[in-house]
């Protein structure tokens, strides 16, 4: 049984190592994608959610910035009594959707219906 249990251990410590290379490459494509600094699109002046997400601080240093997200709203829930609403976002350079928060006091609050990009002041 004993040496059951070690051929096993083995096993997994292999498949650790194996998703573990893995990791390390995905982790080297992703860093030589075509950004400039910031996490800035080459052509654009828009930041992918991949790069904000993918950061060591997930956003915390663009506290301050102006930072244009652009992409296809997702949701959209209107809340407070339409004081505010949450808005999620996504440009396709990953899975994940960015979740915005907007105040009613903007003049096209009422444009959330079609709203397809969002300039962002992040704010923590």
């Amino acid at each position: 049984e004993m040496e059951d249990l070690e051929a096993k251990l083995e096993e997994v410590e292999k498949q650790r190592d194996a998703l573990r290379a893995e990791n390390s490459k995905l982790k080297e494509q992703l860093n030589s994608m075509e950004t400039v600094s910031s996490g800035r699109t080459k052509f654009s002046n828009r930041v992918t959610i991949k790069s904000i997400r993918c950061r060591e601080d997930e956003g915390e240093g663009l506290v301050g910035t102006n930072t244009t997200v652009a992409g296809w709203v997702k949701t959209r829930r209107i809340q407070g009594g339409g004081k505010f609403a949450f808005v999620e976002v996504n440009d396709g350079s990953c899975f994940g959707n960015m979740q915005c928060f907007v105040d009613a006091t903007l003049d096209n609050f009422e444009e959330l219906k079609t709203l397809v990009a969002l300039e962002l002041l992040f704010l923590y």
